[in-house]
């Protein structure tokens, strides 16, 4: 019985893996492709029916696509400096094209990659074109805090706070922008400094959810300024603004000095930090 039993297993064998049925007779594979092993094309490990880009190579990690290397996206901040659109039109510039063909080629190895594309504009222009965007944006400043005062009067809101920092302090037009919207939106905008804009930060008491044992360096970056604070046993150390943020960098008007300065801070604040806690 036992040898019948083998037998039949082996006939069953035959019968599964048939030479009729398998398209790789002489190769072995599985039965859900025909008794073909299945294929990497591209040879990163990934085997094409799990390959999200099975002519691409690629990562385990990644499906089989490629990932965007710290290299790829430094070459591509790169190239986007030098994206440049003619003055007051939406047409680029002639020595933007071949960039363009370069970052497309290096799009194109990664098929499945997402990207975020931003731009934003300089003050290149006439004094009169600007002065028309400076005014427009006023105006929806102004349309906005219209509409923060219609939401006070319907939930009858008695005591507020408005405060306007980094870029506010340092517009020419800043005061007359203050007086207009008291006037047409009947809200009162405090321009306040770059400490008090830091100590503003961290007025939540987020500093008690802190590990008391630890030491920490916040850091709250925005579009003008970034506020730095040194927390330590769950009390402020030290704070100060700096006058970096995202908009401003992207218009290059971020100065050495202001990062030195910056660099300089961070230093002296943890010495600071050393007397702070050897006080204690």
């Amino acid at each position: 019985m036992l040898l019948l039993h083998v037998v039949s297993r082996l006939i069953h064998c035959v019968e599964y893996f048939a030479d009729k049925d398998d398209k790789c007779p002489t190769v072995k594979g599985e039965k859900a492709n025909a008794g073909c092993p299945w294929p990497d094309t591209d040879g990163d490990g990934v085997l094409d029916k799990d390959d999200k880009c099975p002519t691409v190579k690629g990562t385990v990690a990644n499906n089989g696509c490629p990932e965007v290397s710290d290299d790829t996206m430094k070459k591509l901040n790169n190239y986007g400096k030098t994206i440049l659109f003619n003055t007051g039109k939406s047409s680029f510039q002639k020595q933007t094209m071949p960039v363009l063909q370069a970052i497309t080629a290096i799009l194109k190895e990664y098929p499945t990659a997402k990207f975020s594309l931003e731009g934003h504009t300089d003050s290149t222009g006439s004094d009169v074109l600007n002065q028309k965007l400076s005014e427009k944006k006023t105006t929806e400043l102004i349309q906005t805090m219209q509409a923060f005062r219609n939401l006070m009067d319907v939930f009858k809101v008695t005591k507020y706070k408005a405060f306007a920092t980094s870029a506010m302090r340092e517009a020419k037009n800043g005061p007359d922008i203050i007086k207009r919207v008291k006037k047409e939106a009947n809200i009162n905008i405090e321009i306040i400094t770059g400490n008090l804009e830091a100590k503003m930060i961290y007025s939540s008491h987020f500093e008690d959810t802190l590990d008391h044992k630890l030491n920490y360096l916040y850091i709250d970056v925005g579009g003008g300024s970034t506020e730095l604070s040194i927390f330590s046993k769950n009390k402020v150390v030290a704070s100060h603004s700096f006058n970096i943020g995202t908009i401003r960098m992207l218009d290059n008007k971020d100065t050495e000095e202001e990062w030195l300065n910056l660099k300089n801070w961070i230093k002296v604040g943890f010495l600071r930090l050393v007397t702070f806690n050897s006080n204690w």
